[in-house]
């Protein structure tokens, strides 16, 4: 069997070379070498297209597009990048709400992208931003927001919550998992992995977790996140619910006829941090919550939602973060909520970094 990464120029060379009669002179500058060197160079090149077109094919190998392009048969598609979508709030000069006519546009000058008013279902008033992708959840005041129509009585606008965050386009790793677990038959007919692909290929869905009889029979219960793995906000709750069961045992949407289907958010179980520290010459308790705050929140990130085991917040592995931090030299007595042990989590809850309290020694 042919190994492409053996077949070089060098190797074809020599294969061409030694079908040639020894009678005649195969020296590196004869004729024979110079007529089949160009010959051995282009099929090495073709050795080489080879061995990357067999990695274009399979699954486990295949880039982006490729990849979508075999995952599309089997109705598994790559989520695009999705825009933010946010609260806005326009206020006279009494500072008195006002409405904001929709499809009215606003400049936020920090970020350089427009948002959009949106029309909503309740009295609270939505923007979409006009760039889909992470872009639009950015922080901003409302003194760089500029609003790009004459709207009667406008004073002021705020930009405020994030309803819907905004995405970028899948992670290819992440994408090629959901398609595994479609054609490898862990997901089919209405079982739990079934519902959980459903609930995560919504737009704007981070994390989904199934309860199979979560509310006694024939009921599903499922807690999700948004793409940011914080909790959802109603609206995208409606916008799974819909997607999977919009009426409950009809089988309009992707869940089974005679299923009732629960969509519920993930909540915040706040986690604050104490102890004692002791610090290297010249730097402080906010050195420290700078240096550490990134690999909590990185941390959380990462123990949200784990396939199939229960969720803690462990004491060890805060207290080595901790320790490990640039303007640390020691720490001691460290406690999560107050306590010397570890934070199990809830089965709807997700981490959130609360409030430090060090004292140093």
């Amino acid at each position: 069997m042919v190994k492409f990464e053996e077949m070089t120029f060098e190797n074809i060379m020599e294969l061409m070379l030694n079908s040639v009669s020894d009678e005649l002179d195969k020296r590196e500058g004869s004729l024979i070498w110079n007529a089949l060197s160009p010959a051995a160079s282009q099929v090495a090149l073709l050795y080489t297209w080879l061995e990357n077109a067999i990695d274009l094919v399979f699954y486990d190998t295949a880039p982006d597009e490729y990849l979508e392009r075999a995952a599309a048969p089997y109705g598994v598609l790559r989520k695009q990048a999705a825009p933010a979508v946010r609260l806005i709030k326009g206020m006279d000069d009494n500072r008195n709400v006002i409405e904001i006519p929709t499809g009215s546009r606003f400049f936020i000058e920090t970020e350089n992208v427009y948002f959009k008013v949106i029309p909503s279902t309740n009295t609270q008033q939505l923007v979409e931003c006009e760039v889909a992708g992470i872009v639009g959840n950015s922080a901003f005041s409302k003194d760089t927001i500029l609003s790009l129509d004459n709207i009667y009585g406008l004073a002021q606008v705020e930009i405020t919550d994030i309803v819907i965050p905004g995405s970028d386009i899948e992670e290819l790793e992440a994408f090629r998992s959901r398609f595994f677990a479609k054609i490898q038959k862990d997901a089919f007919s209405g079982n739990k992995a079934h519902y959980k692909i459903w609930a995560e290929e919504v737009s704007g869905v981070g994390k989904a977790k199934i309860y199979p009889l979560g509310y006694g029979d024939g009921t599903v219960k499922i807690v999700i996140t948004d793409a940011e793995l914080q909790p959802a906000s109603d609206i995208l709750v409606q916008k799974v619910s819909n997607y999977i069961n919009p009426i409950s045992q009809i089988g309009e949407g992707t869940a089974p006829i005679g299923a009732k289907v629960f969509v519920e958010s993930a909540v915040w179980k706040t986690i604050e941090i104490s102890g004692q520290l002791s610090l290297k010459e010249g730097k402080s308790v906010n050195d420290v919550i700078e240096e550490i705050t990134p690999d909590i929140n990185k941390l959380f990130k990462s123990i949200t939602f784990p396939e199939n085991e229960v969720t803690s917040v462990k004491l060890a592995v805060i207290s080595n973060i901790i320790f490990s931090a640039p303007s640390v030299l020691d720490n001691f007595n460290i406690k999560l909520n107050g306590e010397a042990a570890n934070i199990i989590l809830g089965e709807n809850e997700v981490p959130k970094l609360g409030a430090f309290s060090f004292a140093l020694i």
